[in-house]
């Protein structure tokens, strides 16, 4: 090969790797890291295990013993079909107190199933409406679903 020719096969192998790592930056800057599910409202969480469902997986979730009560151990239980998260957490957030927060990190008991424990905060008013947001962790993505219950005072 001449000096000439190898000149133009680094150039041509230039640009294709630039055109690769521009694509790859272009795919992760615009790559989807969260998918916020609407919120589950054809279901009662405080009565009945309930389910969201997006294009590659299912989330189900159920609280118990209930009825559901405040300051009281609250058995927290998901199931996962389709691809399993890094990591899975429960956020409580009270609807009309939107200060009682409670987090709650839920271990993998196997078979898609994620188990943990939490005491919703005091509720004040007796009766309470609340939110259990779940976040479902895949490296940088993300799905998040929510789901209303009520507990007694």
């Amino acid at each position: 090969m001449t000096a000439r020719e190898l000149d133009l096969w680094a150039a041509a192998i230039g640009v294709l790797a630039g055109a690769v790592l521009m694509t790859a930056l272009i795919r992760w800057v615009t790559w989807p890291r969260d998918l916020l599910l609407a919120p589950v409202t054809d279901c009662a969480l405080h009565e009945s295990s309930c389910a969201a469902s997006w294009h590659d997986g299912r989330l189900g979730l159920a609280l118990g013993p209930q009825p559901l009560h405040c300051l009281s151990p609250l058995a927290v239980a998901a199931q996962l079909d389709g691809a399993l998260p890094a990591e899975l957490v429960v956020d409580f957030q009270g609807v009309d107190v939107p200060e009682a927060f409670h987090r709650t990190v839920l271990a993998p008991a196997g078979g898609g199933v994620y188990v943990g424990e939490a005491v919703l905060p005091l509720c004040a008013t007796g009766s309470m409406q609340w939110q259990a947001r779940v976040v479902a962790r895949y490296g940088r993505r993300s799905v998040r679903a929510s789901f209303p219950f009520m507990t007694r005072g």
